[in-house]
């Protein structure tokens, strides 16, 4: 709805404001706007407005693009795949984070082929966190095994890829022959 577009698009020019009030501000606004829930197009537009460039936040830990992918994971859906493929090399290392635990939430095998694609090419201080998404709901072992064990020689992602291998362990969705 054309509405809560303009109410999106008016959250990131304030975000790429000189002011540092008004993006303290558009970030209260875009937290708000994320647990209300994201509608598809919005979520798509935050995830291509995450590529702009922007000024820094109140906090050194913050990051504006990493705020709008966190916000578009308010509606993980396999429609957003795309984008993130799109924009993911112009992502600062910690909205790349952002993506990569988004991918994990989205339940569709594109999503599993994006996202270890995506681990394979972020840069060493992109950390994904946990892959809570893929650790809950363990699927497609046959499009992310074995490739995520070629990747544990990354120390940013070693803990990630372990514990998801354990849980698909766990889940019984991989056995010796797979790994």
């Amino acid at each position: 709805d054309l509405f809560r577009s303009n109410r999106l698009r008016s959250v990131v020019a304030d975000l790429q404001s000189p002011e540092a009030t008004i993006r303290d501000s558009a970030i209260e606004r875009l937290e708000a706007m994320a647990k209300s829930g994201l509608t598809r197009d919005e979520a798509r537009y935050a995830l291509s407005a995450a590529a702009e460039a922007f000024p820094p936040l109140k906090y050194e830990w913050q990051s504006a693009a990493e705020e709008l992918v966190s916000a578009a994971s308010s509606a993980p859906d396999s429609s957003l795949v795309a984008p993130l493929l799109e924009h993911f090399d112009r992502y600062p290392a910690s909205a790349q984070g952002a993506a990569i635990r988004l991918l994990a939430a989205i339940p569709d095998e594109k999503a599993a082929e994006a996202l270890l694609a995506m681990l394979a090419r972020c840069p060493e201080d992109a950390d994904p966190g946990e892959l809570r998404g893929l650790s809950e709901a363990p699927r497609h072992p046959d499009v992310l095994y074995p490739g995520l064990l070629r990747l544990l020689s990354r120390d940013a992602l070693r803990w990630s890829i372990l514990r998801v291998t354990l849980d698909y362990l766990e889940a019984g969705q991989l056995s010796s022959p797979d790994i």
